[in-house]
C-alpha cells in the first residue's frame, strides 16, 4: 500500500499545548477531518483501538493533536501488556535542505529526510534517530518540540496528546508546499 497522504490546513485559532484537545483549537474535533491511525507501519490493519489525529500549521509550527481510543488491558492478553505504556509514532518526510546536510543519505535517496517521533501517555517524547542525524542536532530537535499528554482514564488507557514542532527543524517551508 502507498503511504497515506494527508492535506494539512492552516491553523485558524491559537493552540495551547497542554495535552487537552479543545474543540475551538482543533477545528471542532470532527473525525471526518482527522487522520485515522489504524494501520501498522507495514501497512497491515491492526485490530484494536484507533487514534485520531488533527493537524494544522502556521508559518512557524506544525501542530498535531491526537485522541486515542480506550485500550484497556484484557484478561486474555499476555501479562507483559498490563504494564505497557500506551504510545504512538508519527513519521513524516521532509524536503532536503540545509537542516539535513551532512547526515541525510543524498546519494542513496532522492526524497527528503524522514523524521520519526514517539510520544506516550506519561508525557514523554523522543525522536527516533533512525538515519544518523548528529547527536547534537537530534538533541536540539527534541528540545525544540513541545509535547504534552492528558490521561482521562488510566485504567482504560484513554488519553489525548498535543505536539508543536518548529517547521524550521524539519525543513518544510509552507509557502513551497502545494
Amino acid at each position: 500500500n502507498p503511504p497515506p497522504v494527508f492535506n494539512i490546513p492552516a491553523r485558524k485559532s491559537s493552540i495551547t499545548i497542554d495535552g487537552k484537545l479543545d474543540r475551538k483549537e482543533w477545528g471542532g474535533l470532527d473525525v471526518k477531518n482527522a487522520m485515522i491511525i489504524e494501520d501498522h507501519h507495514t501497512g497491515s490493519r491492526v485490530k484494536g483501538a484507533k487514534s485520531y489525529a488533527w493537524l494544522f500549521y502556521d508559518r512557524d509550527y506544525l501542530y498535531i493533536g491526537i485522541r486515542h481510543e480506550p485500550d484497556p488491558y484484557k484478561n486474555d492478553m499476555p501479562p507483559a501488556m498490563k504494564n505497557q505504556v500506551p504510545s504512538f509514532e508519527v513519521a513524516m518526510e521532509s524536503q532536503q535542505g540545509a537542516h539535513s546536510h551532512g547526515w541525510w543519505q543524498y546519494d542513496m535517496v532522492t526524497s527528503g529526510p524522514v523524521y520519526s517521533m514517539d510520544g506516550n501517555f506519561r508525557g514523554e517524547f523522543k525522536l527516533n534517530n533512525l538515519f544518523g542525524m548528529p547527536e547534537e542536532k537530534a538533541k536540539g530537535f527534541t528540545e525544540s518540540v513541545e509535547y504534552k499528554a492528558d490521561v482521562q482514564d488510566e485504567e482504560n488507557r484513554t488519553w489525548t496528546s498535543e505536539i508543536k514542532i518548529p517547521i524550521s527543524k524539519i525543513g518544510i517551508n509552507p509557502e513551497e508546499v502545494e
